[in-house]
């Protein structure tokens, strides 16, 4: 089976949409959403509206538990709280709702789908890990492999008992091993942060057990365009260039 998995969207519209498109010409069998589906584009409406009639099963990114819990968005920096304010105004009722019923992760078979640090954390950044907490994530739990987000940069952690490697991968096809535990980061659909602005996906194959990096051009021009015409914060347009 090959199993699509996006992440960190953030109400861009147009990476979404190019992704999408990337997808349906990858011969795919399931589409797995991590979270951050909303705030900091202009189009968080459009994009939750996109992932539920789709049906695409996704778990609540930290951005989400922001909207809805005030302990959340207390830890955001002025600029995300502002954009934050604008991005609840823009959702509707059925959005929110919709929201509201993301679990915190998806275990399927020996593979679990979190936003953060494996296996339920939606705010932990696992650069800010040590070796001990990553190895730890994963040795307790019946799963071998986990994807997660949140970072927005696409990085592979190998754990072999307490060891464990930190690397980038590249574009194409990385082969895992079947004797080594692994999380992957998926990088970012909608706000990249790996120097190229490319909307990334990554395509799991479970019987050749490797993923494939995907990187999608889109019109980051009209995304950016969108934010400053919302009245956004202009950084949030300046992040995609």
């Amino acid at each position: 089976m090959r199993i699509a998995i996006i992440s960190d969207i953030h109400g861009n519209f147009q990476a979404l949409q190019a992704v999408w498109h990337d997808i349906e010409l990858a011969d795919v069998a399931k589409v797995i959403c991590l979270g951050d589906l909303i705030n900091y584009g202009a189009q968080s409406e459009e994009v939750v509206e996109f992932i539920a009639q789709n049906e695409i099963d996704t778990i609540i990114g930290n951005h989400e538990l922001a909207l809805l819990f005030e302990e959340h968005l207390k830890s955001f920096g002025a600029l995300a709280r502002i954009s934050m304010k604008i991005c609840r105004a823009s959702l509707s009722v059925h959005s929110v709702a919709f929201i509201k019923k993301l679990p915190l992760n998806i275990i399927f078979g020996n593979i679990c789908f979190a936003h953060a640090l494996p296996p339920d954390n939606a705010e932990k950044y696992m650069y800010m890990c040590t070796d001990k907490e990553v190895a730890e994530s994963v040795k307790p739990n019946l799963f071998n492999l986990a994807f997660v987000g949140h970072t927005h940069d696409v990085m592979l952690y190998s754990i072999d008992y307490q060891n464990v490697v930190r690397e980038k991968f590249p574009k194409g096809i990385t082969k895992l091993s079947p004797y080594v535990k692994y999380i992957v980061n998926v990088g970012s659909v909608g706000q990249p942060r790996d120097a190229n602005k490319d909307a990334k996906y990554v395509i799991y194959d479970t019987i050749e057990n490797s993923v494939e990096l995907k990187y999608v051009k889109y019109d980051y021009k009209k995304a950016a365009e969108l934010i400053r015409k919302a009245g956004l914060p202009d950084y949030n347009a300046e992040r995609l260039f």
